[in-house]
């Protein structure tokens, strides 16, 4: 059963995120897999999901390749291990967004269409 009260749409795209008092660590790479405007979710490398609940996190991510950075702000919801050693698939939520994070996440799943052939 789906538990989304909005659909999240693909966004496949690469970024960076920092999920907050994860000592020693800045930025981790992360894969983007899916937004919409209450949360989206990401894989990234960490050795312990269970810690990550209820943690912050900000991810940054290009909606095209080489364009400016988009970074959004929530809050760890889910943390799924997955059989890839050391891959997590998170769930973030968002607080309450902005008008120009709204924009953002406009772009992003927008931007799903291949830029090079439109």
């Amino acid at each position: 059963m789906d538990h989304r009260r909005i659909e999240r749409l693909t966004a496949g795209r690469s970024g960076l995120c920092r999920i907050e008092s994860d000592p020693g660590v800045e930025w981790l790479h992360c894969r983007l897999i899916d937004v919409s405007m209450l949360g989206l979710g990401i894989y990234v490398q960490h050795p312990a999901p269970a810690a990550l609940i209820g943690r912050d996190v900000t991810v940054e991510v290009s909606p095209f390749e080489d364009s400016v950075n988009f970074r959004l702000a929530g809050s760890i919801r889910e943390a799924t291990p997955l059989r890839a050693k050391g891959t997590v698939r998170v769930g973030i939520a968002f607080g309450r967004l902005s008008t120009s994070e709204r924009y953002m996440i406009d772009v992003l799943t927008w931007s799903q269409v291949d830029v090079e052939t439109a």
